[in-house]
């Protein structure tokens, strides 16, 4: 085996062990992008406060953390998720909702 062939090797070797790091990398954002809690980002979910002051998940009975909006101007909820279930309005945490739904 001379230094050409040694230098083929090395090179076949290296794109080897990056197309499978490559894929092993893919594989791992797949997964995280398919988790429930990568799916359900609690800053998508906010809801009208004053409406609401005091209210709690129904699924796991944790209170709703409130801001102010500086873009709205107004106060709201972090994390929560209105749903009109027979006609009650109740509010949840998305990844409750989600549990709750399934």
């Amino acid at each position: 085996m001379n230094i050409r062939d040694v230098i083929i090797l090395s090179n076949f070797y290296f794109q080897f062990l990056a197309a499978s790091l490559f894929e092993n990398q893919d594989a791992e954002n797949e997964n995280e992008l398919n988790s429930p809690s990568a799916l359900l980002n609690p800053e998508d979910y906010t809801v009208l406060a004053s409406s609401h002051e005091g209210a709690s998940c129904p699924q796991c009975g944790e209170s709703f953390e409130s801001y102010f909006d500086e873009e709205r101007e107004e106060w709201r909820l972090k994390n929560a998720k209105l749903d009109d279930c027979d006609g009650d309005m109740k509010l949840y945490h998305p990844n409750c909702y989600e549990v709750r739904a399934a």
